[in-house]
């Protein structure tokens, strides 16, 4: 579940900048400049918790390929 969620945030990352809200996908907000940190946290602390190396090379589907922000 957790890994899901890494994986979900991962593939929304835009200008190396993490939303902290993915409104469905639909509407991502970029508006918190610690989302980015905590991401990174995140990560760190289920790779801690879990031993789950894997999560850093998992394949990412990224969401918005275009820079468009229409």
């Amino acid at each position: 579940m957790f890994k899901d969620t890494i994986v979900t945030f991962a593939g929304s990352v835009r200008h190396g900048l993490v939303p902290n809200l993915l409104d469905g996908g639909n509407r991502p907000r970029y508006n918190c400049r610690d989302a980015s940190w905590w991401f990174i946290r995140a990560i760190g602390e289920y790779i801690n918790k879990t031993g789950d190396y894997g999560v850093l090379k998992h394949k990412v589907e990224m969401m918005f390929l275009s820079d468009d922000l229409r």
